[in-house]
């Protein structure tokens, strides 16, 4: 499985195949053996070539927000073989993974975007939250501004895909 690692302005495709003992997840050079020891929740237990390691996962669609240890976290989502791709029906309406707090609004109504682009920043248990655009288009809504406490799933920004 490929995924796309993105992690502020850092973007790198991760492969992640199974092993004997868990996973093989490989990024450019460096390679990494990944076990899942338990899980509660959102929450994992994870021994990364041989240290334990805890993980907090969010779903969010395709994207998962992971935060592992004390780095930041990070936004995962699977990678399309042919690059570009046109938006899932529902896709364009973009919506809080988690209860937080809009930290930043990069967004402006009317502006042509490439997929990937920040959007949103929101703060949530000490983690940063990065909404991205999912695909090439233009932000048709902003409805949130900096400083709003919004509630899991409300509507952040709604986007069309360019022509």
């Amino acid at each position: 499985m490929l995924l796309r690692f993105r992690a502020r302005e850092i973007v790198e495709t991760l492969r992640i195949e199974q092993s004997a003992a868990g996973y093989r997840v490989t990024a450019g050079e460096r390679s990494l053996e990944v076990i899942v020891a338990g899980t509660e929740g959102p929450r994992l237990d994870l021994i990364i070539d041989g240290r334990p390691v805890r993980a907090i996962v969010v779903a969010a669609g395709d994207r998962r927000f992971v935060k592992v240890g004390g780095a930041d976290p990070v936004i995962l989502e699977k990678v399309s073989i042919q690059g570009s791709r046109a938006p899932i029906p529902g896709e364009e309406t973009l919506t809080a993974a988690m209860d937080g707090l809009v930290t930043s609004v990069v967004a402006k109504e009317g502006e042509e975007v490439q997929a990937g682009t920040p959007l949103v920043v929101l703060e949530a248990m000490k983690m940063e939250i990065r909404v991205v655009a999912p695909f090439a288009g233009r932000v048709k809504r902003v409805a949130c501004a900096p400083g709003d406490v919004v509630e899991r799933g409300r509507v952040l920004v709604k986007m069309e895909p360019s022509a």
